[in-house]
């Protein structure tokens, strides 16, 4: 059995954070001047307990310029992940709108009620994201260098994988907001072919960003 201890940072603050556009594939915008001084400073957090193995990222811009001064502090690479990519709201990609808004809020409520199968029109269903990162999970255990790895992603995924991953963890028990560029703390458990669990050790850490935090939308 492979026990992996994970920093999974959430990327710094964007655009679409400020305008409140969904962005799976749509919308691509890069990190503010405040999400730069955010990744800085989860980089500086993280270089003296990252291992020396690739820092794994989804492909979203704002994701990859906040692996990228991770990457230069620790001094290794970028491994992109597809499987690591926000939430596939489908239709609703790239709106701001009240109504679409209205839909994926109704949509987390429904997979936070018990019901992973209901997926976004044109999208995934919470079932179908959680096997997506798992499998993202299972390639980070068998290929990360020593016994922690670090993650960049989006926080949609994380609050709605996360419970599919933690036998025990109830959707209601992780709290609505995760701020940009906080380290959410995970321990996986992978076995050869049985796939990986997770255990939740720490949510959301953002004392080391100080003023940097800033509040931004919990999504996206």
């Amino acid at each position: 059995m492979v026990t992996l201890h994970v920093y999974y940072v959430r990327h710094g603050e964007n655009l679409a954070n400020l305008t409140r556009e969904l962005s799976h594939r749509v919308v691509d915008h890069p990190l503010t001047p405040r999400g730069v001084e955010q990744a800085a400073a989860v980089a500086a957090y993280l270089a003296p307990l990252a291992p020396d193995g690739p820092v794994f990222c989804s492909p979203l811009r704002r994701a990859r310029q906040t692996a990228a001064p991770i990457a230069e502090r620790i001094g290794t690479r970028i491994a992109i992940d597809e499987r690591l990519r926000e939430v596939n709201v489908g239709i609703l990609d790239g709106r701001c709108d009240a109504e679409a808004w209205a839909t994926y809020t109704n949509t987390h409520r429904a997979w936070r009620a018990g019901d992973p199968d209901r997926r976004f029109p044109g999208g995934e269903s919470a079932r179908e994201l959680t096997d997506r990162l798992r499998a993202a999970f299972a390639d980070v255990a068998a290929t990360a260098e020593g016994r922690a790895a670090v993650v960049v992603g989006h926080g949609g995924i994380l609050r709605a994988g996360l419970p599919g991953l933690c036998p025990g963890l109830s959707p209601q028990a992780l709290p609505a907001d995760v701020t940009n560029c906080s380290v959410t703390e995970l321990e996986l458990h992978a076995e050869g072919n049985d796939g990986v669990l997770g255990e939740l050790l720490r949510w959301g850490d953002v004392e080391h960003l100080g003023v940097a935090a800033g509040r931004t939308p919990t999504s996206r």
